[in-house]
């Protein structure tokens, strides 16, 4: 009866991951599935994939790769598909990069820890980490807690405590300007609404008021020279008659 693999380990595509990261998920599968020592190999070569395969072919030639051993075949792929970087550029990738505009202090922090994995600090990593957090932050209001910082001790963990708080109140701050803007605005408009009605209603009322001034004017007008018509009418009528 064949034996069902516990977890599945697709083909290795380097668009979407890293060779370390595939061969450390394989390692784990090896293990779960208990496959033996002599069975390594074969089992990475059979889920690697054809692309891989074809690499790991070229990469071994003359010799066939199901004659190399699983480290062999690991580091040579390593090397193929993720070399290792020189220091010397990375140390000055490091010491270039600064924080971006939209971009957070914990975002900025991930990333500087990521490139410094590469520059062989050694022993004064975290310092360099402190430093470059310090001098690269954006905000000029993060700068100056920075700058006032009386401790001359100042760790690397301590300065981000302090770079992310700094930040949230500033955000908060910020959030508080604009609720009062926008309630600002609201009044104004409201306020402008009321004017322009106020407006409306007095021109409204004027011309109301003007109607009735002119109404009964008009209606004595008219009521005169009907009287002076119907004595028209009754003195032609005697002269007729």
């Amino acid at each position: 009866m064949a034996k069902f693999a516990l977890g599945h380990v697709e083909p290795y595509d380097e668009k979407d991951d890293d060779w370390e990261s595939y061969i450390e998920r394989f390692e784990l599968f090896v293990k779960c599935n208990s496959i033996s020592k002599a069975q390594v190999v074969p089992t990475l070569i059979t889920l690697m994939g054809k692309y891989t395969y074809k690499i790991l072919k070229d990469l071994c030639t003359p010799v066939k790769p199901e004659q190399k051993t699983f480290e062999q075949i690991k580091d040579c792929l390593q090397n193929y598909f993720e070399p290792k970087p020189y220091f010397i550029s990375e140390s000055v990738k490091f010491n270039n990069r600064v924080q971006s505009k939209n971009e957070s202090i914990q975002q900025y922090v991930k990333e500087i820890e990521k490139l410094s994995s590469n520059c062989k600090f050694g022993d004064g990593l975290m310092e360099r980490l402190r430093d470059r957090l310090v001098s690269g932050v954006y905000s000029n209001e993060v700068k100056r807690k920075f700058r006032f910082e009386k401790d001359e001790n100042l760790t690397f963990d301590k300065a981000c405590e302090l770079a992310i708080q700094t930040e949230l109140a500033m955000k908060d701050t910020e959030e508080v300007h604009q609720s009062e803007e926008v309630n600002f605005m609201k009044k104004k408009t409201n306020k402008r609404s009321e004017q322009f009605n106020a407006k409306q209603n007095q021109g409204r009322n004027y011309h109301q008021s003007k109607e009735k001034d002119e109404t009964p004017k008009t209606s004595k007008k008219y009521e005169i020279e009907g009287q002076k018509n119907y004595g028209c009418e009754v003195g032609l009528s005697e002269e007729t008659n």
